[in-house]
This record gives C-alpha cells, sequence and structure tokens, in this order.
C-alpha cells in the first residue's frame, strides 16, 4: 500500500499541481493524507506515519511512502509524478530536523479524496 503525504506550509498553499497528478494516476490500495504545518500533535495520534514529514522550503511537499518507508520528499509535481508510478524499494528520506516544522492534516482513502477539502480546524 502507498501513504501518500502532501505537507503545506499553509491553510492557503496552492495543491492543485498535485492533486491533479493524483487524479490522473491510477493508484489502487493507497491513502492520502494532505497535512497543514504547525498541528502534527493531533493527526500523529490517528496517522502514525505523518510524523517528522515537515513542508520543506515554505512550498507543498510530497511524500511517497509504502510500508512507512519514503522515497526522498519533493516540492516538483513532476517528481511527485514519476514517484508515483515508481517500482522497487524507495530511497528512505532524509530525517527532518529537529527544528523541523510540524504538520496536521485530514487522512481518507483515495477513493474517497476526489472533490473532498480537508477536513478540521485548517
Amino acid at each position: 500500500m502507498k501513504e501518500i503525504a502532501l505537507v503545506r506550509p499553509s491553510a492557503q498553499a496552492e495543491l492543485s499541481p498535485f492533486l491533479d497528478v493524483l487524479a490522473r494516476t491510477h493508484l489502487p490500495n493507497s491513502v492520502l493524507v494532505v497535512a497543514t504545518a504547525g498541528e502534527e500533535g493531533e493527526l500523529a495520534k490517528l496517522v502514525p506515519w505523518i510524523e517528522g514529514k515537515p513542508a520543506r522550503d515554505g512550498a507543498v511537499t510530497a511524500y511517497v511512502c509504502e510500508r512507512r518507508v519514503c522515497r526522498l520528499p519533493t516540492t516538483d509535481a513532476a517528481v511527485f509524478a514519476a514517484e508515483l508510478v515508481a517500482r522497487g524499494a524507495p530511497t528512505p528520506a532524509a530525517p527532518a530536523g529537529a527544528g523541523a516544522e510540524k504538520a496536521s492534516a485530514t487522512a481518507m482513502p483515495r477513493s474517497a479524496e476526489a472533490g473532498a477539502g480537508s477536513r478540521g480546524g485548517a
């Protein structure tokens, strides 16, 4: 199963390029979490694998993982598209720094994601 996290630096950050990639890609057995930096604590209780995945360089950051092992994070939608369909073992992501931004989000199965916005306090 692929675990996909999109972490945005703020609730106003534009997710469209990444969501467009997801809409065009057949991904059975996957889950999507859309997170907003700064609200990780409560979300990590429900979705433990979101912990330690910050938005990088003030941009929406995509994480593509399988069994909690993630490919390198990217802020580029074209790289994200390639990572979604890549086969083989992912390259582990570099650990987040000690002062890394925290993230929070709404987890939803990919089948329920289409047309849904994030839920919660963001």
